[in-house]
């Protein structure tokens, strides 16, 4: 992949599953002589950037696609493109011009990093979480790190969406559906006691005396593992 002179910075904040385009940043220097009609879609690309330098997205993304219908095959363009689009709140297609390059750079896993981001806002937790865990396997802390810090938190995120609606079915009447999720979330974290008394009470009422006890007694293990 090739360093244009001027490149998009984007700052990522997980707390709240949000990544923002925070600025840009245009590198002071000049084209060599000759590089504008060198470069197949240079004109376009330079605007693009200067209208991501203005804040101003759309037009972005316009040029954006005008120096790539010329020099299709320019990763950094269409990377800076899928950035202009999150900024414009379009991401489907920034997920799809970000997969379009790392499918051709799959040893770049800022690009997996971006796209489980992606996916994350898009509400498609399974795809977000293989392309963290990708990502969460760079030798780059500055990807890897954030890359781990996702995963868990998405994997939290999810194991407590499961509690609740193990407790929901379970307020519903539905015993066997919500059996079927407190067993999962008990697999996932047997350290919770809430969930391990829900069980051995469910097991009990269910006539599983064997796994009821068994549930009592790991509890009281917790309380006292003496």
């Amino acid at each position: 992949m090739t360093n244009h002179p001027r490149r998009l910075r984007l700052v990522r904040i997980f707390g709240a599953a949000v990544c923002v385009l925070a600025g840009l940043m245009l590198a002071s220097a000049v084209p060599a002589a000759g590089q504008t009609t060198a470069v197949p879609g240079f004109e376009a690309a330079n605007e693009a950037y200067h209208q991501m330098s203005l804040k101003n997205p759309q037009a972005a993304i316009r040029e954006f696609h005008e120096a790539l219908a010329a020099n299709p095959s320019n990763a950094d363009w269409r990377t800076d493109l899928a950035y202009a689009e999150v900024a414009a709140g379009s991401l489907e297609d920034a997920a799809r011009e970000f997969k379009a390059v790392y499918r051709d750079h799959p040893e770049q896993l800022k690009l997996a990093l971006e796209l489980g981001y992606v996916y994350l806002q898009l509400q498609d937790s399974a795809t977000a979480e293989k392309y963290f865990a990708a990502a969460a396997s760079s030798v780059d802390p500055e990807v890897s790190h954030p890359a781990r810090l996702s995963l868990q938190n998405l994997r939290a995120s999810e194991l407590q969406a499961r509690k609740q609606k193990a407790y929901d079915l379970l307020e519903q009447g539905h015993r066997k559906e919500a059996l079927d999720l407190f067993e999962q979330a008990h697999m996932a974290d047997p350290s919770d006691s809430a969930i391990t008394l829900q069980l051995g009470y469910l097991y009990q009422v269910t006539g599983k005396l064997a796994k009821a006890r068994e549930m009592f007694e790991a509890e009281r293990y917790n309380q006292d593992p003496r």
